[in-house]
């Protein structure tokens, strides 16, 4: 590879550019991979947090939408026995994914 170089720049128009652009990339991979490394903790915490954010702003409205009484077990039971079998089983696999 030096010798075809050699042949195309004739060594007096050797671009400097070429070099600063190889030692540009490989510095900035090396820059990534060890901000990655060192800020782990950080991201994982912050993805936590994020996370929790959701979970507390959807809380009331998960409590305020599961209440059980009569009138929607039946609502419910009526509803079950009318639909055909792709969305009841669907249905099922989702109940009895979550119950894991």
């Amino acid at each position: 590879m030096r010798l075809c170089i050699f042949l195309q720049n004739g060594d007096a128009t050797f671009s400097i550019f070429g070099l600063q652009l190889l030692v540009f990339l490989l510095c900035n991979k090396q820059f990534i991979a060890v901000e990655l490394i060192t800020h782990t903790f950080d991201i994982t915490m912050a993805v936590f947090d994020v996370a929790q954010s959701v979970i507390n702003r959807s809380g009331g409205l998960i409590q305020g939408a599961a209440r059980i009484d009569p009138g929607n077990i039946a609502a419910l039971q009526h509803r079950v026995e009318t639909m055909e079998i792709g969305p009841c089983s669907g249905s099922f696999y989702r109940a009895s994914w979550c119950s894991f």
